[in-house]
């Protein structure tokens, strides 16, 4: 059961289906609420938040069951855009609760869709990011990820969707080394402090230890993603520390800190529907963006 509605496939804000909140946003007005001239029937309309296809809201009226959305299977007056692949990448119809992340969906509007927002929004990706992460990435290691991320053509996993494009690119991007970064994870502070013990760490940030070289990398993996009871999506990737000092083996590497963030697109859209003076906004992050995307063929 989807349980939030967008009024057009492309959009951010999402609703919760429920019927003052619909009459309110669209108004009563077609395409949302029209007449069924098969079986002379009202219906409600809206767009799924994850796949961008039209639901049809189920319940608001009258009827025993919970208001909720129902995936259309096809493309409905009014509505731009009906994508094939999209739909059987919605977390209410993924067959797998761990997709592989070689899985890729055919080019389409739905990925295009990803990709201009991983690039218009990409200081807002790396505001949502350095707080979820509990790590201050500098803008070099976000210019990098973004590279990785187009480069390895992430927008066309087929579990990347408009609500969760922050932590997608965390997903997708290459380890990197946490020397210098600004850790504002106070787990991650204390788990290192005891892995280096004293003087490796000050001002929340690894330092060098004169007679000592270390080199921690962090990356992350394990993307979980399910529809639950109730209607919900439970999504999450997870934050892995590796001490990499005595080789690349990460088989081998000693696991320093490791944690599941979970993942809250409402975040992502609240910030998104913030002003330009909102301090997530970045001109710096966003010239970089521009830059890296049309290297990469965009406009």
């Amino acid at each position: 059961m989807v349980m939030e509605f967008k009024l057009a496939a492309g959009d951010i804000r999402t609703w919760p289906v429920d019927l003052d909140v619909f009459q309110d946003v669209t108004g009563n007005a077609p395409p949302w609420y029209v007449l069924d001239a098969s079986d002379q029937t009202g219906r409600y309309y809206g767009v799924c938040p994850w796949c961008d296809n039209p639901v049809q809201l189920i319940d608001l009226v009258q009827g025993d069951g919970v208001p909720h959305g129902r995936h259309c299977n096809k493309r409905i007056t009014g509505f731009d855009t009906f994508v094939a692949e999209a739909l059987r990448a919605c977390p209410y119809k993924l067959k797998s609760k761990r997709p592989r992340i070689s899985d890729r969906r055919e080019t389409s509007p739905f990925s295009e869709k990803i990709r201009g927002a991983g690039i218009d929004q990409f200081d807002r990706i790396v505001h949502v990011l350095r707080s979820d992460i509990g790590i201050f990435i500098s803008s070099a290691i976000a210019e990098r990820w973004l590279r990785m991320w187009l480069a390895v053509d992430a927008p066309r996993y087929r579990a990347a969707n408009l609500r969760n494009i922050p932590w997608m690119l965390a997903l997708f991007a290459p380890a990197s080394n946490l020397f210098g970064q600004h850790i504002i994870d106070p787990f991650l502070l204390s788990a290192l402090e005891r892995h280096l013990g004293a003087g490796g760490i000050q001002g929340g940030r690894l330092t060098a230890v004169p007679g000592r070289f270390y080199n921690l990398a962090f990356s992350f993996d394990a993307h979980r993603v399910e529809a639950v009871e109730g209607g919900s999506v439970r999504e999450s990737i997870r934050l892995r520390v590796l001490d990499m000092t005595k080789g690349p083996a990460i088989a081998d590497a000693p696991v320093v800190y490791r944690r599941t963030i979970n993942i809250d697109p409402g975040r992502f859209e609240r910030l998104l529907a913030a002003g330009d003076d909102h301090p997530g906004r970045n001109a710096h992050l966003r010239a970089v963006a521009r830059q890296v995307s049309l290297e990469f063929g965009h406009a």
